[in-house]
């Protein structure tokens, strides 16, 4: 690693740049924690899934890089306890429920881990009280594009396809935006195809309604963006957070291509009006600067909201360190009501400090739980293994 002492001065500045008027700055001591159990192992592009109701997070599928495949998807499943961070590996004591033609029952009940697919949208479903997580899309072995809706009951350790109702069908996408409010799910933007170069990216959306756990319909399909929802080229919608007491969607993009960065816009950030059916600019009317330079980033909701209408988006950024080749998280609160302002916490110095490798995160109460792992050894295979807690609140 570089040396900190000789880029301070620009880190420093660039920092202060970000935040810009933020009087924000978390100064409280950090505490580097370790989990314990079957700790994940440090998949490529895996999904995870936070439920509050139960105190549980899950880390789904990603890639692996076996010797002859790079990026080659897996079908993990491992789900850890918020309360003591001990994780369990369940991937392999699944149970694949067979729905019924005709009923909302289930036939077969074989152990079968869930089929090997990446970058699939993954969102928590709550159905009668009951918490079920959702994947919908993504890119299988044969580098396809899917649209399956696969449902998981984590609590009974079980995972079925959705059954829709009738002969529509909607476009396959890779790496989709994905959010659920009541009994349906929203799904935007995506790409068609595994390819840098052609990706072909989704400037549509749908809505899929749960029925019953196993019967869906399709309520929209594939519906295209109005003319001027305009996302840079190389850009679309991969993150979902639904706001306002569920009444709209916020919705941040990602580009397709790893090379450059990216930055918080009013042509990226929108919000989706779920009654009208309408989309608005996020980053207008906002006090404070939205984040720049983003290799990557994290959208959440406090699961322990301050009112019934409170708006409060944690977003997670993953940004490179000034004059080093290292890449450290950062925290932005979004509350877009009624302070209409966004404030950077200022913690990447105090993230780069502990020289660990920072990839994930969510949220737990009044904190942002940030994962990574800190491994000894270039031929130890590294593991979802560190985490550490920051007030979002401060």
């Amino acid at each position: 690693m570089p040396s900190k002492d000789a880029t301070s001065s620009t880190w420093a500045q660039n920092v202060e740049e970000r935040c810009q008027t933020s009087n924000t700055t978390n100064d409280s001591i950090i505490h580097l924690k370790m989990a314990t159990g079957e700790c994940p192992p440090y998949n490529n592009f895996a999904r995870f899934v936070s439920d509050p109701f139960d105190k549980k997070i899950y880390m789904i599928r990603g890639t692996k890089n076996y010797k002859d495949c790079i990026n080659w998807p897996t079908s993990d499943f491992y789900a850890c306890d918020t309360s003591s961070m001990t994780w369990t590996n369940l991937t392999n004591h699944l149970k694949h429920l067979n729905p019924s033609e005709s009923a909302d029952f289930f036939y077969e009940r074989e152990i079968k881990p869930l089929p090997c697919v990446s970058l699939s949208g993954a969102t928590l479903l709550r159905i009668e009280n009951s918490s079920y997580i959702a994947l919908f899309g993504g890119c299988n072995e044969a580098a396809k594009a899917t649209s399956e809706l696969i449902i998981v009951d984590p609590k009974n350790r079980q995972w079925w396809t959705a059954k829709f109702k009738g002969e529509v069908r909607v476009s396959p996408r890779i790496n989709p935006a994905v959010v659920a409010i009541g009994d349906r799910i929203y799904i935007f933007g995506g790409h068609r195809k595994f390819d840098v170069w052609d990706q072909q990216p989704c400037h549509s959306y749908s809505v899929a309604q749960c029925l019953s756990k196993v019967n869906w319909q399709w309520l929209t399909c594939d519906h295209p963006y109005p003319d001027w929802v305009q996302l840079p080229p190389g850009q679309c919608f991969k993150w979902a957070c639904a706001l306002y007491d569920d009444t709209k969607i916020l919705l941040t993009p990602y580009r397709h291509a790893d090379e450059e960065a990216i930055d918080f816009t009013p042509e990226n950030c929108f919000f989706f009006h779920i009654e009208h059916k309408s989309f608005e600019t996020a980053t207008t009317n906002i006090i404070g600067a939205f984040p720049r330079d983003i290799r990557w980033h994290l959208l959440y909701r406090p699961p322990i909201p301050v009112s019934k209408f409170d708006s409060t988006v944690i977003m997670c950024c993953f940004i490179d360190v000034p004059g080093t080749d290292d890449i450290a998280p950062e925290i932005w609160k979004f509350s877009s009501t009624p302070e209409q302002k966004i404030e950077c916490l200022g913690i990447m110095r105090k993230m780069w400090d502990l020289d660990s490798d920072f990839r994930g995160a969510f949220c737990i109460d009044d904190k942002v739980r940030i994962m990574g792992s800190n491994q000894e050894g270039r031929e130890v295979r590294w593991k979802w293994n560190t985490y550490l807690d920051i007030n979002w609140k401060k």
